[in-house]
């Protein structure tokens, strides 16, 4: 008898355990422990982005080889470093308590499917390694969020400008740009800069000539650092260099490549600048461009000094 008792015992015992074993699983399925990573995924293994504002505007992005593009903007180049950033931070980041878990609350929340700040979907090829929506603020550098296979809302510190939907936001800014050390030789229409042990120095310069390093350093800094504001329509842009260019230099690289830049006046207050080493219109500031137009050979030299008369 007494052995009977024993085994319905441990029956129940078991029974129990098993029940809240099934319970507690259940319930870290759903809801996930604090401080646990958000999302599990390896920021190497993603090979494209997508985010999808609340207004329903949305950015792609995709890796080709080892660059980001947005292929639905002429395949304009992407920040690698801004990406690479948010994929490091995603893939550590970690998961707050969780305030709800209603369908009411996750509108209220705005991490609804079809009421969101944002929706953000991280995929390889046709695989999903990360699908979730990101909501309201409720504190500085905070917001909440739910996983798309989730009912669970939680908090967790993404700031929101690192979502966004615009593709100038993306953009790799630097696409015109030259490195101080990569760039020894600037060619003008009517002037040559050479990068000496000494310096920039103008080809051809007489011995009684000066250098106006003022002027050649303010021309060597707006012409290496031109910064991109968009990439723009081909079929839109083209046509504006069929005749003389606005403006036109080749920038020549300790690699003994030469890049050719050719200018032209945007339909508005910008320039439309073609690179010789890519298939693309940049559009840039017109403020530095029409610096460099202004630039003679005079303007890189001293003021040649006027000779006092001889006393008697």
């Amino acid at each position: 008898m007494k052995n009977l008792i024993a085994a319905a015992m441990l029956l129940l015992l078991l029974q129990i355990g098993l029940s809240l074993f099934f319970h507690i699983g259940r319930k870290g399925v759903e809801t996930g422990a604090p401080d646990s990573l958000f999302l599990d995924f390896a920021p190497d293994a993603v090979h494209s982005i997508k985010i999808t504002d609340g207004e329903g505007k949305n950015v792609l992005l995709v890796k080709e080889k080892e660059t980001w593009i947005v292929p639905a903007h002429f395949s304009a180049p992407v920040d690698a470093n801004k990406v690479e950033a948010l994929l490091d931070n995603l893939a550590g980041m970690k998961q707050g308590l969780v305030v709800a878990t209603s369908v009411e609350a996750a509108k209220r929340f705005k991490v609804d499917s079809e009421s969101f700040e944002n929706h953000v979907l991280l995929r390889r090829a046709e695989q999903t390694l990360a699908d979730f929506y990101v909501g309201t603020s409720p504190a500085f550098r905070q917001v909440y969020a739910r996983r798309a296979e989730s009912k669970a809302i939680i908090t967790i510190p993404l700031p929101g400008f690192e979502l966004e939907s615009g593709v100038d936001k993306w953009l790799d800014t630097s696409l015109a740009m030259q490195k101080d050390d990569d760039l020894v030789g600037l060619i003008f229409d009517t002037f040559t800069l050479k990068k000496e042990a000494d310096g920039w120095q103008l080809e051809g310069r007489k011995d009684d000539e000066q250098i106006n390093r003022q002027e050649v350093d303010a021309l060597v800094t707006r012409a290496r650092g031109l910064v991109v504001q968009d990439v723009l329509d081909p079929a839109a842009v083209s046509g504006l260099f069929t005749g003389q260019p606005l403006l036109h230099f080749t920038a020549v690289r300790k690699d003994k490549k030469l890049v050719e830049y050719l200018f032209a006046q945007g339909q508005g207050d910008f320039s439309v600048l073609k690179l010789s080493d890519r298939d693309l219109y940049l559009k840039v500031q017109t403020l530095p461009v029409e610096a460099l137009r202004k630039v003679t050979r005079e303007k890189l030299l001293e003021p040649a000094q006027s000779e006092e008369p001889s006393v008697e």
